[in-house]
């Protein structure tokens, strides 16, 4: 196992600086990973930036609900390094992950990441583009 780290004074990483500890996480603050930075096109009412219209839509019903979360940040779980698209500390810390691509290889990744999270006894909640429309049934 590794040692775990936290999310504190992570910019652009988290709606309110929570703290998510497991003991079998490591965390890669974004700054240091591959300049995902760049991709980040969409401002959230937290104020800080997520890659799709779809993340900010779900990032805003969070924030709006005052849900904290963890936004795709590089973690490792048992040797495995994964990107959780909302990591929800406050909420037993649920995993929400948005299913907005089709495609052997996209299917094949998310897949994996689903079986990796669960495998680590953490739940996953998955949102598709037609779950966006009633956003406001599915997070209150």
């Amino acid at each position: 196992m590794t040692q775990s780290q936290t999310f504190k004074n992570v910019p652009i990483s988290v709606s309110k600086r929570e703290e998510f500890n497991k003991d079998f996480v490591t965390f890669v603050p974004k700054p240091s990973w591959r300049g995902i930075e760049k991709n980040l096109k969409f401002m959230t009412k937290a104020g800080h930036g997520v890659q799709s219209e779809s993340e900010k839509i779900i990032a805003d019903r969070l924030f709006e609900c005052e849900i904290d979360y963890i936004y795709d940040s590089l973690i490792e779980i048992d040797g495995e390094w994964i990107r959780p698209d909302f990591i929800l500390p406050g909420l037993n810390d649920l995993i929400i992950e948005y299913k907005g691509m089709e495609g052997l290889e996209y299917n094949e990744k998310f897949e994996r990441k689903s079986q990796i999270l669960a495998a680590a006894g953490m739940q996953v909640m998955v949102l598709r583009e037609k779950d966006l429309v009633i956003i406001n049934e599915i997070i209150i």
